[in-house]
């Protein structure tokens, strides 16, 4: 059984829904939504529907304990849990009210490493069967290649970013970056170029 743990009335205690907390609060606060509802008010009587309902589940939580073979410690009631919680502690208490419920609503379910759902294994081999078409090589995901479409560029087949092809009056290697120097210019770099 799965329960919170939190310290009430100077001791630490397990709150526990169980199927016998679930009808005792049924019956006294009108169902768990209606008990959140309540308790959720910052007033006194959502404080004290707060420890009448951690009374409950702490008392179901020690009488589990004990089922399972624990040392038995004393009950608490609503009284004592109202009287030794410090304001810090309200929060704290009701957040670990609805954590209880969630708890106790909650199933566990152990799948059998025996059992092998058939049709899951069906869909899975039918995944690896299929063969995507191919997409643009950039990545966009637009649409498939049909065997009309041109041919793509690549990037790299372009040269450097910036780098302009050779055409009339430029050179291969003409100067550096593929500049190309002015007629007249003197190499040593220091001429004139009017």
């Amino acid at each position: 059984m799965k329960a919170v743990k939190i310290n009430l009335a100077g001791r630490v205690r397990y709150l526990a829904f169980t199927g016998e907390a679930m009808f005792q609060m049924r019956d006294k606060f009108g169902g768990t939504s209606k008990l959140l509802e309540d308790m959720k008010a910052d007033t006194r009587e959502g404080f004290s529907i707060a420890c009448e309902a951690a009374a409950i589940l702490a008392e179901q939580g020690e009488l589990v304990r004990r089922g399972l073979g624990y040392d038995p410690e004393p009950m608490t009631d609503a009284e004592t849990i109202a009287a030794t919680m410090a304001p810090s502690e309200i929060a704290a208490l009701k957040v670990a009210i609805p954590s209880a419920l969630t708890l106790g609503y909650g199933r566990e379910i152990e799948a059998d490493a025996d059992e092998v759902d058939l049709g899951l294994a069906e869909l899975n081999t039918q995944k690896k069967r299929s063969n995507p078409r191919p997409l643009y090589p950039h990545g966009d995901g637009g649409r498939p290649l049909k065997k009309r479409d041109p041919p793509l560029h690549t990037w790299r087949d372009r040269g450097p970013l910036g780098a302009l092809p050779p055409g009339p009056g430029r050179k291969e290697g003409a100067g550096a970056g593929g500049r190309i120097k002015p007629e007249g210019a003197n190499p040593s770099g220091g001429g004139d170029y009017s």
